[in-house]
């Protein structure tokens, strides 16, 4: 029962990290879904989120978070 308990409240944040994971790599938030639907779909999630880099620049999500932490250590 913890164990459900605990996954449950895990499933949020997880979702919520993958998202914005997708979204540094300039995708929709809806191929986090693929974890779910495929059954090799998390081996897609792993490899899209974690070993390939996000897009350089600004995407349609918003700035590039690396560009930004280069340039306040310029200014420090």
């Amino acid at each position: 029962m913890i164990t459900n308990v605990f996954g449950i409240l895990t499933l949020y944040p997880c979702f919520a990290v993958t998202i914005k994971r997708f979204h540094d790599r300039g995708k929709s938030g809806f191929w986090s879904i693929l974890g779910i639907l495929l059954l090799i779909g998390w081996l897609w999630v792993l490899i899209d989120c974690g070993f390939l880099k996000g897009t350089e620049g600004p995407n349609d999500y918003g700035p590039d978070k690396d560009k930004e932490k280069q340039i306040i250590k310029v200014f420090e």
